[in-house]
């Protein structure tokens, strides 16, 4: 059903959103003859060219259109009801956000539901996030008629699959991600058919790509209205500010990922870790770990990608100055530690090594649901 807040015509309170709708009901209707009513542009302002449409519309189609003055359109009057029947089924639910002059067309909440129960379902999601996701979709379509919804990779990634993105589309390595540890999510606007000024419909993506290279300000404004139910309770999510289309259950400006992701690796693995410099350029993490060594010594030992594709920097003087615990007999259930009296660390040796800190990150990929923030 075609609606608006207030009423739009001569005289009339003429709210830009309320406005553009109307705009776009005469934009998609023709007159008999055979021309649309309204020729110019939808752009939420009542001028001459709009307010003929509309007196055009009554002539054609309203007998009388009392109680209201005639040249103007009511929320529930004779004029909107006419034009909701007037235009295709698949046309007749015109709506922009409070305010605003992009028309979109609202979606069936079957889409809704279908989007919020895939959440509900998806296991790589914490519990009570996901609960409050699939709360916010349906309440986003009640109060907007759209329908959120989950990127492909917009829920849960493993380090593997993490890995896999590069910059620009992510700087962040395996274990660093906010999508890693099951409390992110990347919920944006699939599908949403918006109207460009000349009526013309438009079909967009999770990101509103499309919408974005016509006006950042329209796309703002879906984002806008979006969080404006995100961010506060009772879902209380956070966003990033570099990237609207994500929303996360804890305070990104408050957490430090390379040092949660050296906590949550202490916890999950079999050694002590710590972040050691981070490289601006770059945007990366180096990391530091004891390798279980005997003297208490942390060194460094490379970027989480390095560390996960089994390629850590470590050298033979680190593994010696943290006096790694050298393996001994197939089951490794004995070991001695490397010292001046033992034989020097060999390119075996730092394989082994590699191997095991490869394997601290596989742990905490698998044991992702106890990660914590830090600071």
């Amino acid at each position: 059903m075609v609606t608006v807040s207030a009423s739009v015509g001569r005289g009339q309170t003429n709210v830009r959103s309320d406005v553009a709708i109307v705009q776009a009901a005469l934009k998609l209707l023709n007159a008999n003859s055979g021309r649309p009513y309204l020729g110019g542009n939808i752009d939420g302002g009542h001028g001459p060219q709009t307010q003929a449409a509309i007196d055009a519309f009554q002539a054609e189609h309203i007998a009388d259109a009392a109680p209201a003055p005639a040249g103007t359109i009511q929320p529930s009057g004779a004029t909107l009801t006419a034009m909701a029947n007037a235009l295709p089924a698949d046309l007749r639910d015109l709506r922009a956000l409070p305010g605003q002059r992009t028309v979109y067309l609202g979606r069936p909440i079957a889409e809704a539901t279908t989007s919020a129960m895939a959440v509900r379902n998806n296991a790589g999601l914490r519990q009570n996030f996901r609960a409050r996701v699939a709360q916010l979709i349906e309440a986003f379509h009640t109060s907007h008629g759209l329908v959120l919804s989950l990127t492909n990779t917009g829920a849960r990634r493993t380090f593997a699959e993490q890995a896999l993105i590069r910059p620009p589309s992510s700087y962040a390595g395996p274990g660093e991600s906010n999508h890693q540890f099951g409390n992110a999510v990347d919920l944006g606007f699939n599908g949403t058919i918006w109207l460009r000024p000349d009526g013309t419909r438009v079909t967009d993506n999770h990101w509103l790509a499309n919408l974005e290279r016509t006006s950042n300000v329209a796309a703002s404004a879906f984002w806008d209205a979006r969080d404006a139910l995100a961010l506060r309770g009772p879902y209380s999510f956070f966003r990033l500010n570099f990237e609207r289309i994500h929303l996360q259950d804890f305070n990104g400006a408050a957490t430090s990922a390379g040092r949660s992701l050296a906590a949550h690796l202490t916890r999950s693995g079999n050694w002590r870790w710590q972040t050691g410099h981070y490289d601006r350029a770059n945007r990366d993490w180096h990391y530091q770990s004891d390798l279980g060594g005997t003297t208490g010594s942390f060194v460094t030992v490379g970027t989480a990608n390095q560390i996960f594709a089994g390629t850590a920097t470590v050298s033979a003087a680190e593994i010696t100055q943290a006096g790694w615990i050298r393996p001994t007999g197939a089951t490794a259930t004995t070991s001695q530690p490397t010292t001046a009296a033992t034989p020097p660390i060999t390119l075996a040796d730092i394989a082994v090594v590699r191997t095991a800190l490869q394997a601290d990150f596989i742990a905490a990929d698998g044991n992702w649901a106890a990660w914590v923030p830090v600071p």
